[in-house]
């Protein structure tokens, strides 16, 4: 740490030893540091919180010091993740995600997991947690954002489809194809849904929804046509279309989180 750039590797001109300040640090994720550097370890604790995990994962980054502690580090921060995992977003699933990124790489399952979550469901910009995320938050933003957008953009370009004789096995066929999903598209405005409407950063709509909705809109209908002088039930939909919308997005959420290295 004494051998970076930091004001605190400069000596005091008066009595010539080294004085860190710390602001804005909390007080107990200091003691634990500062302990474990000075090799006080009985002093440790065998589990801590998550929030307390994310106050040191915040001071460790400052100082550089994550070589340092990553041997209590991974003992905390696997103690914590094995308890029970939320199925509600919000903070501690950000926190838990975040934790798991700050003491391990971009590999870890329990990171992995976390940032599936949160970009499944979140419904907007990541919620602040009060403490830097070290560009985690901005990161998972853009990557939601990227997949929503790539899944509209797929929806949009139905009519092209459709056109170009795509989907459906006649013209009578694809008419009734788009007419039925454009009319479910429109009673979707009931519930605020416009998707052609729909912008970045897409406050209030989460990817796991929309994919719902759409289903919904390309569900089977039931509509006969006549052949050989008989009445039978069509059976062509757009499901297919839609999980293919789906899957374009969810290939965007589950790239690797190399960059994050």
């Amino acid at each position: 740490m004494f051998a970076s750039s930091f004001s605190e590797t400069v000596p005091d001109p008066d009595d010539g030893k080294y004085h860190i300040t710390a602001e804005n640090f909390d007080a107990k994720a200091m003691e634990h540091v500062m302990n474990i550097v000075h090799v006080k370890t009985k002093r440790l604790p065998q589990k801590l919180d998550l929030e307390l995990l994310a106050h040191i994962a915040v001071l460790v980054n400052y100082y550089d010091m994550k070589d340092a502690i990553s041997f209590h580090a991974e003992i905390w921060a696997k103690a914590a993740a094995r308890n029970k995992f939320s199925v509600k977003y919000g903070r501690d699933v950000v926190l838990r995600t975040f934790v798991a990124r700050a003491f391990s790489d971009a590999t870890d399952e329990n990171f992995k997991r976390g940032a599936d979550f949160i970009l499944q469901h979140s419904t907007g910009p990541v919620p602040d947690i009060g403490l830097p995320t070290l560009g985690l938050a901005d990161m998972l933003d853009e990557r939601r954002c990227k997949a929503i957008q790539v899944m509209l953009n797929r929806i949009n370009h139905l009519g092209r489809d459709i056109e170009s004789h795509k989907w459906g096995c006649s013209d009578a066929c694809r008419a009734m194809l788009l007419g039925s999903f454009l009319m479910k598209c429109r009673a979707l405005r009931s519930s605020g849904v416009r998707l052609n409407q729909l912008q970045q950063p897409f406050v209030g709509f989460s990817f796991h929804d929309l994919t719902q909705k759409l289903s919904d809109c390309a569900s089977s209908f039931t509509w006969y046509s006549r052949r050989d002088g008989n009445e039978l039930n069509h059976q062509c939909d757009l499901v297919e279309f839609v999980e293919t919308a789906v899957k374009a997005g969810k290939v965007t959420l589950e790239k690797k989180f190399d960059d994050m290295a």
